[in-house]
């Protein structure tokens, strides 16, 4: 495109980009492409530039950068295709609840780091500070996709304090009160005591438990396949792979498989007195009698987890906590980090070590002790 030129001016506290783009052949009018960058000059005379080039090359049709509602709608559509369902779930609860209601109609370019501290101001006392953290996150990504879109110049969010948050101490339950629940669990509802089972023994993610098939299991090795999970969408239950794309298999010890074989016969005779049997792709934990449905991690699983802790007066303990359990045991008992770490399907070791560095000092002087009684 020929003829393309820019130029700054200062505005208050801010620059006004303005980049000439010729005249509409349609309406004969002459069409300018204008930014406000709230930063230096150096700023104003970079976006200039860059926008210039863009222009140059025909890249704009629409040369406002419209309203953060308008950016949150092309930035949902960008990312969805590379983001899991249940993460795009959440941000749709955060999008909807807080930050469409407070900013979606404010012109995107005018919106400032003093504005995104504003809006987290006003969220203290109604949101926990995790989950302002949050809503930081997901504006920190669509502000910074504005830039790369050279909507704005600057991410204002990134110079934004959202509130300080310290992640709780994992505390996960001890070996006495897992038994408990395991007991209670056995008695009460056994499919769900072997799902507890498997969540104390494995470390698997309540997700993958829900998604495992009975043949993923191999009862002769004792050795268990986990290749996906079910999360929860905005659009309802998906099965996806597992968290970090990878499939792992894990040991059981023979117990544990013997609780799978009564778990299998249960399903069996429950299909049977029903005229039908298990399909061949059968989910473990079923909500009907072919085994094609499987549990949701929420209702499914959480939700009768919470009632069984309830009755048996173990308020505190979440389900999430038996991976804790489960890791902080292994690495206790000397096991090494890279097993643990591939029990749990994280994505690396280091992972594993961040989130559970104060287990490791067991581990630690297991090595000290070692060492000494080499030198010995």
């Amino acid at each position: 495109m020929r003829g393309v030129r820019g130029h700054i001016t200062r505005r208050g506290d801010a620059w006004r980009v303005h980049v000439y783009l010729g005249v509409d052949a349609a309406t004969g009018k002459q069409r300018y492409l204008t930014r406000t960058v709230h930063g230096t000059k150096r700023d104003a005379e970079r976006m200039c530039a860059e926008l210039v080039v863009e222009a140059q090359r025909g890249s704009f049709g629409d040369t406002t950068a419209g309203t953060v509602g308008e950016l949150l709608d092309r930035w949902v559509a960008h990312i969805e295709p590379n983001v899991s369902p249940s993460t795009l779930a959440s941000y749709a609860v955060y999008l909807r609840n807080w930050i469409r209601p407070a900013l979606e109609a404010k012109k995107l370019e005018r919106i400032r780091p003093l504005d995104i501290d504003a809006f987290y101001t006003s969220m203290r006392g109604r949101l926990a500070p995790a989950s302002i953290r949050k809503v930081h996150t997901i504006l920190h990504s669509a502000f910074g996709q504005a830039v790369r879109w050279r909507l704005i110049a600057v991410n204002p969010v990134a110079a934004a304090t959202p509130p300080r948050f310290d992640k709780p101490e994992i505390t996960p339950p001890t070996p006495d009160e897992v038994g408990r629940l395991l007991a209670a669990a056995d008695e009460r509802d056994p499919e769900l005591g072997t799902y507890v089972r498997l969540a104390a023994v494995t470390g698997a993610r309540r997700g993958e438990l829900c998604g495992l098939r009975w043949s993923d299991l191999d009862a002769d090795e004792g050795q268990l396949l986990i290749e996906r999970a079910i999360v929860q969408g905005k659009d309802g239950d998906v099965v996806k792979r597992t968290k970090t794309n990878r499939d792992r298999r894990i040991a059981l010890d023979a117990g544990t498989v013997a609780f799978l074989a009564r778990q299998r016969d249960r399903a069996d005779e429950r299909a049977r007195l029903c005229g039908a049997a298990l399909a061949p792709t059968a989910f473990m934990f079923s909500r009907d009698v072919e085994g094609l449905v499987p549990w949701r991690p929420d209702s499914g699983a959480t939700g009768r987890f919470t009632r069984l802790r309830d009755d048996v007066g173990l308020h505190d303990v979440r389900l999430h906590d038996l991976r804790h359990y489960v890791a902080t045991r292994l690495l206790d008992a000397g096991v090494p980090v890279r097993n643990v770490s591939e029990r749990l399907g994280h994505a690396s070791a280091t992972t594993t070590l961040t989130i559970y560095a104060a287990a490791v000092p067991a581990t630690d002087r297991l090595a000290a002790d070692i060492l000494v009684g080499e030198e010995g």
